[in-house]
Parts: C-alpha cells; structure tokens; sequence
C-alpha cells in the first residue's frame, strides 16, 4: 500500500504544478507609472537654406605661357590678350579673372607644376590652360583634361587642319582646342640657289653646276632643346619610320636611322653640310647663323621667317629636302585646355575659349606673334604676301602633327647622341643607330 500512495501523491502534485501559468506569461501586475513631465522646450529652428547668389562673383583661374601673361615692351601679343579678355568679361560681368604666367616647359614648367599640385592642393587648380601639345600625353594619363567636343561649337572644329585635330585627339576624344602652329621649312639663298633642292641627293651631287662653289646646307645638329633631333626626324618619318610598335611602346628601325645617318655624314664629307653644324643646337642658333650669311640653305621655322620677313627679299622658301620618301611637315601646336570639372566653370572656361579663338582675335594673335593659325579662315588674316599664304596652306594641309608620346624626349636624347657620334667620327652610322634603337628599348 506504501507504493501505491506514494504513486498518488506524486500524480496530485504534478497536475498542481501543471495548473500553474509561466511567470512571463502572466507576468505580476505593475504598479501605474507616475510620468513627470519634462520642461517645455524652445522648438528647435531648421536651419536655413543656403542659397547660391545668381549675382555672386567666380573667379576664372588661367595658366599662360609668358608671351601671353606678362606683359611689357617685348610682348608683341600682350595687348591681343588684353582684348579679348575685356571682351569676355563684359559678356560675363559676375566672372573674375585671375591669370597667372608660367613657364612652358621644364620641371618648373605648366605641365609639371599641374601634375605636381593635383594631388596636394587641388583647389588650387587652373580651370583653363594654354599649353604645348607635346605635352598632351602627360596630361591625359593624369586624366586632368575635360573633353571639349560638346563644350564647343561644331563650325571651329570643321575648319581647322587635319594635323591640328589629331594633335589634341586621344582615343576619340578631343582634350583641347589648337590655336597656333610653327612648321619647319627650307629657306635658301635665291641668289645662290636659284631653284631649291627637293631631296638630299641634291647636296651629294654638288647642284646643278659642278663649277660653282658649293652651296652649303645648315641645320641643327648638337645636343640642347632637342632640335636636332626633330630635323632627324622628318627624314626618319619620311622613310616610314615609326616611333611606337603596334602595342604602344616606343621604337626606333635602326635600320631607317642609320640610313639618315648615312646620307649626313656623306653630306658632310661631300663639302654640302658644314662641320660648323655641329655647334648648332636650336633653331634660334641655325637662323642667326643664316643671317650672318654662314650658309645659303638652311632649316628655318615659319615663325622665324615671318618674324624677319621684311629683311629677306632676297631669300625664298620651300619643304625640306628629303633623304627619300614622300616629304613630311611636321607642325608643332599650343592649344587650350580646360581643367575645372566644376559646370558653370566649365562652361565659362567654353566661352573664353570660344572667345579667344574667334577669326578676328586669333588671327590678330598669330599675326603678331609670327605663328600660323589652325584654321582655315584665320590664314588671310594672318598672311597678307599672296604666294607665302599658297605655300603656307599647302604645307598646313599634308602636316603631321608633332610627335606626341611621354618618351619623345628621351628619343630625342638617344637620336642627338647618334647624330654627334656620327658626324664626330666616333661611330659608324650603324653602330651609332643599333645604340639608339636600343636606348629606346629601354624605355619601354
């Protein structure tokens, strides 16, 4: 019986235990809760909204090369400048403008001290700037340029050269606008030279009559700002040299510079090129030695021609000669460019450049500063002598334009170098273009 009751008792207990609720769902009855209110508060004033003042002035930031920043008894430009930046800020009367000179090129330079300042302090950024197109590659690998075919009205692009397009185009997108050129041209001795040479077999034949003196042939042939280098550079491009392989790293047929090399070196043992090239450095040096009556052929530049034109009666003008193949003008461009990424700056930046470019001011521009336009309706403006302007607008339509890529410079280094071997008699013509080739392996 002891069992059994125990079982009872256990079966009592456990159907008491199940009548009883979870406390958490029956929870005990909570005392009200006496709430004290809080002391009335001042509501608190949405801020106001800022609003930007239509009338508010902006500041316009552009960066120019010297002749067209400083002013002064020298800058024949200057005061070109001056008009249409008045014109431009009567047509925006909000804007200021703040210019500032720089330096073209060098460590110091436009392009060097907007890739150095990007990073560091941004504000401080031009919107606007007016730079060498051989500088453009620099640029656009920074992705600092905005493009400008929308920013800019369709009739200035549809008459300008074809070089001048290509100058400033990166795979399709144009990231500045040309407004000056400067080719490379022959100028001779018409007295001495009646009719100019069209190829460099000219010199190694001595010219028309063998029983003449020799004309000579000068051109820059030294180590400095790289003119040498570009007088090679036509006979090499003419040739069908390339500068780049398929893939875009530079190149240099060692093959097609030891013929050049070839054809100055005969040149000068045949009398034709005078060993005194080997002290020209520049094109300002090649042109004061032509002068000074030093020669009766030399490489000479649109600019320095037009600048001087009123003393050259007796000169007259042509391409270069080439060491073979269809002749190459090589053009060499300043453009603008606009940097802001802001709208409304960017659109101001449209309009000074728009400003800046039409007929009259640019062609106002060119004509005082000796340069070529890149349009075509400019030319009339700029050159008034009707046979000049023919030949101008022959050699503006074939150009190509300027060689463009980051390690031209250092090209330019390796090529000056071969041409001093060679013409020194340190090297072979070969040999010194096999060292060249290579140098711009390197690069890669």
């Amino acid at each position: 019986m002891a069992p059994l009751a125990f079982v009872l008792l256990l079966s009592l207990w456990q159907q008491g235990c199940g009548d009883r609720a979870p406390e958490t769902a029956f929870p005990s009855p909570t005392p009200p809760i006496t709430r004290v209110p809080s002391p009335t508060r001042a509501p608190t004033p949405e801020p106001a909204t800022t609003r930007v003042n239509p009338s508010a002035p902006i500041t316009l930031t552009v960066w120019l090369p010297p002749e067209m920043g400083i002013g002064g008894e020298g800058s024949a430009g200057y005061g070109v400048m001056t008009d249409w930046n008045a014109a431009f800020l009567a047509a925006n009367p909000r804007v200021r403008m703040a210019i500032f000179p720089k330096a073209v090129y060098g460590t110091g330079g436009m392009v060097s001290l907007l890739l150095a300042t990007r990073p560091v302090v941004p504000e401080r950024l031009p919107d606007v700037i007016a730079f060498d197109t051989a500088e453009l590659p620099r640029l656009a690998q920074a992705g600092v340029l905005q493009p400008l075919e929308d920013l800019l009205p369709a009739t200035l692009w549809q008459g300008m050269y074809p070089f001048a397009i290509d100058a400033v185009t990166v795979e399709g997108r144009r990231l500045a606008v040309p407004y000056q050129a400067e080719l490379d041209i022959l100028v001779y001795d018409r007295e001495a030279v009646p009719e100019p040479p069209h190829t460099w077999e000219w010199f190694l034949s001595g010219g028309e009559d063998e029983d003449e003196a020799r004309p000579t042939y000068i051109f820059p042939a030294a180590g400095s700002d790289g003119s040498a280098a570009d007088a090679f550079m036509v006979h090499y491009l003419a040739l069908g040299g390339r500068l780049t392989e398929e893939n875009g790293r530079p190149y240099l047929d060692s093959g097609i510079a030891a013929r050049v090399l070839r054809s100055y070196r005969s040149a000068m043992d045949a009398g034709a090129v005078p060993e005194t090239v080997r002290s020209i450095r520049t094109r300002d040096e090649c042109w004061a030695a032509y002068l000074e009556g030093a020669a009766q052929l030399a490489s000479a530049t649109t600019n320095l021609y037009q600048r001087d034109m009123a003393q050259l009666e007796g000169s007259g003008y042509w391409s270069l000669p080439m060491v073979g193949g269809s002749p190459v003008t090589l053009a060499r461009s300043r453009a603008w460019a606009v940097i802001t990424d802001d709208p409304d700056k960017k659109e101001l930046a449209a309009q000074y450049i728009t400003t800046a470019l039409e007929a009259e001011r640019v062609g106002a521009w060119c004509a005082a500063m000796c340069c070529l336009p890149t349009q075509r309706a400019v030319l009339p403006v700029v050159i008034q002598d009707a046979p000049y302007r023919r030949f101008a607008q022959e050699q503006l339509e074939s150009a190509q334009p300027y060689p463009s890529l980051p390690e031209y410079a250092a090209i330019q280094t390796a090529v000056t170098r071969a041409i001093e071997d060679v013409l020194d008699g340190l090297a072979t013509p070969e040999r010194a273009a096999v060292a060249a080739a290579a140098t711009v392996v390197r690069l890669r």
